[in-house]
């Protein structure tokens, strides 16, 4: 195993906390209006042990910040790497609507990876006034479908209402099952979060072909 470690020097963790980390929706931001969602752990715990076959451990204690180490199995990143040329990319405009920094940030660096170009916003609203300024030039949108303030699935009946035929793959943690069918139905496809490089460019290369 390859065993990477990262430390910060916050206000730590109670034991409690550290135990409920990595547990979906558990979060300790709640102050000023801007509660976390707390799935950013739990998708780092997912990616690591269910897809990358590792292992993550956390030492903290109140007051005496974060210890995280990560233990990957080497050799995995090598293979991986060999069948992501395997996939096409483009030169197509997507418009990542999402609003968790961490992902937005990523998804955008892997689609220009693969040659398209990236619009992002933070949340629905926003991605809402650039769809209409811009829906001309967006060939694509990444929509995820848990968002404050407005959520994914009236972005999306909105931007339907602009544009019948505008193509969208629908972003979530939770299962195909777990959402209501009609939004499905009418999407062009689906991405259940924490998704894999080779997923993302597969899902946006089939989606636009069709």
């Amino acid at each position: 195993y390859i065993d990477i470690k990262f430390e910060d020097n916050g206000c730590g963790m109670s034991g409690r906390v550290r135990k409920k980390a990595f547990d979906p929706l558990f979060t300790t931001k709640d102050k000023g209006g801007k509660r976390g969602q707390g799935l950013g752990l739990a998708m780092v715990f997912n990616i690591i042990t269910n897809r990358s076959g590792g292992h993550i451990d956390i030492a903290s204690g109140k007051g005496k910040g974060a210890v995280f180490h990560i233990y990957l199995p080497k050799g995995q990143a090598e293979e991986e790497a060999g069948t992501i040329e395997s996939i096409s990319g483009g030169e197509e405009t997507v418009l990542i609507i999402e609003d968790e920094e961490q992902i937005r940030e990523l998804a955008e660096s892997l689609l220009n990876r693969y040659g398209y170009s990236v619009i992002t916003a933070t949340d629905g609203e926003e991605g809402l006034d650039i769809y209409k300024e811009q829906k001309e030039s967006i060939d694509i949108i990444l929509l995820d479908l848990t968002m404050p303030n407005m959520s994914g699935q009236i972005v999306f009946e909105r931007i339907q209402s602009i544009n019948s035929d505008v193509k969208v793959i629908i972003c979530s943690g939770q299962s195909d099952e777990d959402i209501r069918e009609g939004i499905l139905s009418t999407a062009g496809g689906f991405l259940k979060k924490p998704y894999r490089v080779n997923d993302l460019a597969r899902t946006v290369r089939e989606v636009l072909d069709r």
